[in-house]
């Protein structure tokens, strides 16, 4: 629930004509989504997929190195401080109990198609066809798939830097991602769990500020 916390108290989120109130400006609402020392900690195990145009930008990577584990390990303790509210500039206490923890060594994939998926983005239908053929081909049962492709393009062209299923066909299901550094991550584990987007209904369809939370947005 943390997570969609993060969410619904978005800064730069203006208030609407109809006098919309960020839920966060509520303490009835914040006392909700308080996480205690006492909650259970909540272990996601996680099977990562490295995925690489070819063997020689395989080779030449980070991945390939004596110090791929610890590497790798950095940037899954960098997503466990943003899924517990402790990277950035919010200034929220612990606000989940949720770990991501690798269970599998990772696995090397190498395909030109799969690798260049995110230059599909202006035919976003073409590019979730990508990314299921690749999931199809490689997910692992038991764990939520993370996909990692190392992207040169600066982050500022417009393109995600990941994206996600939300649960349901689990050969289809994983996150995928073209920066494993970005925030963006730790919020597409969020839809992996269930949660839709605050401004979303169960549906997709967009509302820009529900006035009844609990029973539009992502349903919190």
């Amino acid at each position: 629930m943390g997570l969609a916390l993060l969410a619904a108290c978005a800064p730069d989120a203006p208030p609407s004509e109809e006098g919309f109130v960020n839920e966060c400006d509520d303490p009835a609402v914040l006392h909700q989504y308080t996480v205690s020392e006492s909650t259970p900690l909540l272990e996601l195990p996680v099977c990562v997929h490295f995925v690489f145009p070819d063997q020689a930008s395989y080779e030449t990577s980070w991945q390939a190195s004596e110090d791929a584990p610890r590497y790798l390990q950095e940037r899954l303790d960098k997503l466990n401080m943003q899924l517990a509210g402790k990277w950035g500039t919010n200034s929220f206490d612990e606000d989940s109990r949720i770990q991501v923890v690798s269970v599998q060594e990772p696995n090397i994939v190498i395909s030109p198609e799969w690798a260049g998926l995110f230059e599909l983005y202006d035919d976003e239908e073409e590019m979730h066809r990508v990314a299921a053929e690749m999931k199809q081909a490689n997910n692992s049962s038991g764990c939520v798939n993370y996909y990692m492709m190392d992207d040169p393009e600066p982050l500022n062209t417009g393109m995600p830097a990941a994206f996600a299923n939300m649960p349901g066909n689990p050969e289809e299901g994983g996150i995928v991602t073209r920066d494993a550094d970005s925030s963006d991550v730790a919020h597409e584990f969020g839809h992996i769990l269930g949660l839709w987007h605050t401004h979303e209904t169960k549906l997709g369809d967009s509302v820009a500020h529900p006035k009844e939370p609990y029973t539009t947005g992502d349903l919190l």
